[in-house]
């Protein structure tokens, strides 16, 4: 604490940068993107980053293409090509304002109606650092009922864009997961596999917020996986002190209804020193639950900036009373200098923790553990790894649910995520299907009633597989049968024209692109061609470090002989994401107070660039060359 009152000068910054490197390290020269875009910090004092942002559900109340036009507005006043068409000229306009964007969905419809000229202008912020790309996916993913191929898929999606129209300086170096209902530790592993620098989340359970913010754990590192080495998936995580909107009475956008910061004394109800105050007192209260000298403010929430004026306007006034308070107090009343004299408002970057926090927690050993413990038995909620900060007696089930004691296990397979809840021990309860006649004022705005075409209800059916086997031998049976579940062909048939298939004198009958089966711990998990001159190859280990005697072991492959169709000539392996190659990766390294360390599995190098080694839970990604064969 005496450390923190030391500390206490305010300085504002507008900012989109992710992290402090150091001293002399931001506020390097212009034109430069990344973390040299920052602006220069003041050490010695408590440094505010304020962070311009909007978040824009890519679908929710309305279609994606009604949020991107601004339609349907007796729903919601939300239209996306006006959030951009309205940030863009503030910052061509102004150097030193910043914003980051998030959902490539969205950006990219607005890109293919952009102007050659435009396009130049919104390219030359990018390599100045001062639009930024955070998280880079297609959508911001739900954490509880996607499977992680298609999460892997639709980041990797969103990285193709940003690396082909922006190059290096649009490639996001931040997760930013700030509406998901809860976080899986899989997809916090993913995130560092994709080679993030850090990742920040708004939502978590009300009890464990608070419990963060007394013992100063709002940041942390994440071991997001027990089976990788480490630091391949330690993931600095910080917990953003709103949920992602601003505080209370500084939401200054056309959907607030906050009173505008009012600077002239020659005019009605100036309240400049009140403002300065109270963000004072605001910024002081939040540094209270931080352990850096660098405190975020998310200044933005759903659909902002429609009109960005309005916004960067209010924050321009509040940049420059509240540090003009502390470089130049004789410019401002007595009240107001004694508001701020420990504070600094710094500009608009992503910037946050500094690297080198020494005091940030290594999260082995606390809330985020492999399985949810609860009344004696494993709660495993996705098909890999993950934990939810929704209280444990309810929460979403993808695949699977078990019991388990000291020697027997009952697993439940579902064919479809499904709410589920164990309020008794050894009791589980499975919500096939909710239907609601009443708003459960859980923020939809409407009954969760859907009376299907014929006005009866749709109605859900699925299908539950029970296993009950030894603690030891249980993976084996639901971890093949989970893979196999979900990766089942759809068989659909329609009537056409032509000579059926089975007719035909060549037809084919059975066909498989590899040469022989795969040990059923490997799982080819994408096979795609990714341009006229390469194909993008991910290969999983699917059992987790001793789950399994058989199983849980490292299996090697062989690329060069694996495929029936083609051989392979080159292989360069990449990040999980596909946008940078794996010797590329230089990800942050943090220091963390000593904690419980868990072994997990050393890496084994292979004999060559074709003979692959996977170790358990490991995924491994690489662009081939091929030659037909």
């Amino acid at each position: 604490m005496a450390k923190l009152l030391a500390l206490s000068s305010l300085y504002l910054l507008l900012s989109v940068c992710p992290f402090i490197l150091g001293p002399g390290a931001n506020g390097g020269p212009a034109g430069k993107c990344g973390y040299q875009a920052c602006p220069a910090i003041k050490p010695g004092m408590l440094n505010v980053h304020l962070v311009p942002h909007t978040h824009d559900d890519v679908g929710w109340l309305k279609t994606v293409d009604q949020y991107y036009y601004g339609g349907r507005t007796d729903t919601q006043r939300a239209g996306v090509q006006y959030i951009l068409d309205s940030v863009i000229p503030q910052l061509q306009a102004d150097p030193s304002k910043r914003f980051i964007y998030v959902e490539v969905a969205f950006f990219y419809r607005w890109w293919r109606q952009q102007t050659d000229r435009m396009k130049k202008v919104v390219k030359q912020l990018v390599d100045e650092g001062r639009l930024e790309f955070l998280n880079g996916g297609w959508c911001m993913n739900d954490e509880a009922t996607t499977h992680y191929s298609s999460i892997i898929d639709q980041m990797t999606l969103g990285f193709q864009f940003l690396n082909d129209t922006f190059g290096e300086c649009g490639r996001p170096r931040v997760a930013w997961h700030i509406d998901p209902f809860g976080h899986s530790r899989e997809q916090a592993s993913l995130f560092a596999q994709m080679g993030f620098d850090g990742f920040f989340f708004g939502r978590l359970d009300y009890q464990d917020k608070q419990n963060r913010e007394s013992e100063r754990e709002m940041e942390q590192v994440w071991r997001a996986s027990v089976n990788l080495p480490e630091p391949s998936a330690n993931l600095f995580t910080g917990v953003l002190p709103n949920g992602y909107n601003p505080p209370k009475m500084l939401c200054w956008d056309v959907l607030c209804s906050d009173e505008p910061i009012k600077d002239d004394t020659n005019l009605d109800e100036y309240n400049v020193d009140q403002i300065v105050y109270y963000f004072n007192q605001t910024a002081h209260k939040q540094a209270m639950h931080y352990r850096a000298e660098h405190i975020i403010m998310t200044m933005g929430s759903d659909f902002h900036f429609q009109d960005a004026n309005m916004w960067y306007k209010n924050l321009d006034k509040l940049i420059k009373y509240v540090n003009a308070a502390v470089m130049f107090p004789k410019l401002v009343s007595a009240r107001f200098v004694a508001a701020v004299n420990d504070i600094a408002v710094v500009t608009v970057c992503l910037e946050h923790p500094s690297q080198h926090a020494h005091s940030l927690s290594d999260t082995d050993t606390h809330t985020h553990t492999h399985h949810l413990r609860h009344a004696g038995f494993n709660s495993q909620l996705h098909q890999r790894h993950c934990f939810s900060t929704e209280p444990l007696c309810s929460f979403e089930i993808l695949v699977p649910f078990l019991f388990q004691d000291s020697k027997i296990q009952l697993t439940v397979l579902t064919d479809r995520s499904q709410g589920g809840s164990s309020s008794n021990d050894g009791s589980l309860e499975l919500m096939v299907h909710r239907r609601l006649l009443h708003d459960d004022n859980r923020g939809v705005g409407e009954a969760l009633s859907e009376p299907g075409y014929d006005g009866t209800g749709l109605i859900v059916r699925g299908k539950h597989l029970v296993f009950l086997d030894t603690v030891r031998g249980s993976a084996e049976l639901h971890r093949l049968q989970a893979q196999a579940e979900y990766m089942a062909p759809w068989t659909i048939m329609g009537q056409g024209p032509g000579t059926a298939y089975s007719s035909r004198p060549k037809h084919v009958a059975e066909f498989s692109a590899l040469k022989e089966e795969l040990p059923p711990n490997l799982h080819l998990l994408t096979l795609a061609q990714w341009d006229s001159q390469s194909f993008l190859i991910r290969l999983e280990h699917q059992f987790e470090m001793g789950e399994s005697s058989i199983y849980s072991k490292p299996v090697t492959v062989d690329l060069a002989n694996l495929f029936s169709a083609f051989k392979i000539t080159s292989v360069e392996e990449m990040s999980l994401g596909f946008n940078q190659r794996k010797q590329d990766v230089s990800r942050l390294s943090w220091k963390t107070r000593p904690g419980r360390r868990v072994k997990s599995v050393s890496s084994h190098k292979a004999s060559s660039d074709y003979v692959v080694v996977l170790n358990p839970m490991e995924i491994r990604t690489f662009r081939v060359h091929i030659k037909y064969l």
